[in-house]
């Protein structure tokens, strides 16, 4: 069982897509999504995200996100092992969820199947009140932790965002704080160094792109709370991040890649050295990512002459590939454009939470030709 912030971050957290049968209805029927995470399992990816900005949460009304989120924690953890009966009750079992190891992605018994990574719900709202209400909402679905940004709409002081994040310790259940700039408050370094004060808030997404403050973290949270996770969801700087002490990368292209999301993760290690601290090399592949991308293949070219001269494939090619995966942004930006693409391989409709609306035809045509060159590397269809 995951029990520190480093070890709910550490590795390739993906910050997951909310399939929904009709605009801003996420799914909930028994086994519906199973394609979808069967293929994030196969890929090696550590751990789930649920509700997150690729998620759609805050456009998702309180009553809409407990049933998806049971069910998914569910799928999850069965996926992982076959011997687990279904539960039909909200009670949390510990078995579901392992220690990470930071070269490894899902953990194994010697003798039986593989344990599923942590899931996380994002619990984001405008007040605290409502962020109470959503949390109780999702507690059924035992979450390993939540994830909160700052108060979203409205500009906060720095005191109102810390009481904001002290109100949760009466959940008794860890938090995630969450640094989104683009779409709330920021949390400013007195903000940060307030939250490490707080033993229920044990880790950090940042996903703002500043990497200064991302080292300050890492630097600020080894020195006062050193099982403090830091993630790194800035998809432009995913190697940076690593090389800058985060615990691993939650970058939301992993919905339609996550063998690149963690095979950047796994040359990162590769290239770390033990003296430092860091992870050394893993030597876990998934079948599927041995099978499929041994090595980048959207525009092969660019990201080869990325990689190291000894032959291995380095962080920053893999970095090169998933900077070009996010050309996709550049035709339609957002869920939209992630649903589209996961709509076309029959994974996830293509439904959205209004007043998102989906991918035009055209803007679908012209994914799929700005794709074709990139498809090695994407996510299996169904």
């Amino acid at each position: 069982m995951a029990t520190t912030g480093k070890e709910l971050l550490r590795g390739v957290t993906v910050p997951l897509v909310t399939p929904m049968d009709a605009p801003g209805e996420p799914r909930t029927a028994v086994g519906s999504g199973a394609e979808l995470l069967t293929a994030m399992r196969d890929a090696g990816v550590d751990a789930l995200m649920l509700l997150g900005s690729n998620g759609e949460g805050p456009l998702l009304p309180t009553d809409a996100i407990g049933a998806f989120t049971v069910e998914t924690a569910t799928l999850w953890r069965e996926s992982h092992d076959t011997t687990h009966e279904r539960p039909r009750t909200a009670t949390h079992d510990s078995s579901h969820t392992a220690t990470h190891d930071s070269s490894h992605t899902a953990t194994h018994d010697q003798d039986g199947p593989s344990v599923a990574g942590p899931v996380l719900v994002n619990i984001t709202a405008a007040g605290t009140a409502e962020v109470m209400d959503r949390a109780e909402a999702v507690l059924p679905a035992s979450p390993d932790a939540l994830v909160l940004s700052p108060p979203i709409y409205f500009h906060h002081r720095d005191d109102e965002i810390v009481a904001h994040y002290a109100a949760c310790a009466e959940l008794g259940i860890p938090v995630v704080a969450y640094n989104a700039p683009k779409y709330s408050n920021p949390i400013t370094p007195q903000v940060f160094h307030a939250l490490l004060e707080m033993e229920h808030v044990v880790g950090i997404k940042d996903s703002s792109g500043d990497l200064d403050m991302l080292r300050h973290m890492v630097k600020t949270a080894h020195a006062r709370r050193p099982d403090f996770g830091v993630g790194q969801g800035a998809e432009g700087a995913l190697a940076d991040g690593l090389r800058g002490g985060a615990d691993g990368i939650v970058p939301g292209i992993a919905n339609i890649a996550p063998d690149v999301a963690v095979a950047l993760h796994r040359a990162w290690c590769a290239e770390s050295s033990p003296e430092t601290g860091s992870p050394s090399r893993s030597d876990v592949h998934s079948a599927h990512h041995a099978q499929a991308t041994g090595a980048p293949c959207a525009d092969g070219d660019a990201a080869e002459d990325a990689a190291e001269d000894n032959g291995d494939v380095s962080a920053d090619a893999w970095q090169t590939v998933v900077d070009q995966l996010c050309g996709i942004h550049r035709i339609r930006p957002g869920v939209p454009t992630i649903k589209a693409i996961l709509d076309e391989r029959g994974l996830c409709p293509p439904h959205v939470a209004p007043p998102l609306l989906p991918c035009t035809p055209d803007e679908r045509t012209a994914l799929a030709e700005y794709l074709r060159p990139h498809e090695s590397n994407l996510i299996r269809r169904r």
